[in-house]
């Protein structure tokens, strides 16, 4: 009985330190304050302007480790997806995924985002038929800069250009 008391508490005990670590590490990439480039340990030199144009839904802080993430993320891609829903569109055709960004696609379509916007997609003939299709398609670089703070706002993975 006490044999059972004790492997009982120990598995209690990994459990709980288990979600205490979960914990920590989704906290560690929440919005805790602003972010100002060249001021404690803030990191990089995002430039934010580029989405004060958009709306408040893009307002981006600093998390703990002084990385630029958005505020509200899901509420930024929401609005993205308003916002440039033919480039969301032609994105989602091109790499054969959903519509709805979402973390498991945010990553992919961030890296098409850069390598259209970089003119090195080797299917670029690809791309002008879908923006044929899509006539409002374009700005690449704006959606996959949000789209890149959206993914920081949930992994540690730095992959802002």
């Amino acid at each position: 009985m006490k044999k059972t008391i004790k492997i009982i508490l120990i598995v209690l005990g990994i459990l709980l330190g288990l979600f205490i670590l979960g914990y920590i590490l989704e906290i560690d990439n929440k919005y805790i304050k602003a972010y100002k480039p060249g001021t404690g340990n803030i990191k990089g030199n995002f430039d934010t302007s580029y989405f004060e144009f958009l709306g408040t839904e893009f307002e981006v802080g600093a998390n703990w480790h002084g990385y630029v993430v958005f505020k509200h993320p899901e509420k930024a891609v929401r609005k993205l997806e308003e916002l440039y829903s033919d480039t969301i569109k032609l994105l989602a055709e091109y790499t054969e995924r959903e519509f709805k960004i979402s973390k498991r696609n945010a990553y992919i379509y961030a890296n098409v985002c850069r390598t259209i916007s970089h003119g090195e997609l080797d299917d670029m003939k690809k791309i002008k038929e879908l923006e044929s299709k899509y006539h409002n398609a374009g700005d690449y670089f704006i959606v996959g800069r949000v789209l890149d703070v959206y993914i920081h706002s949930y992994n540690r993975t730095i992959s802002l250009y």
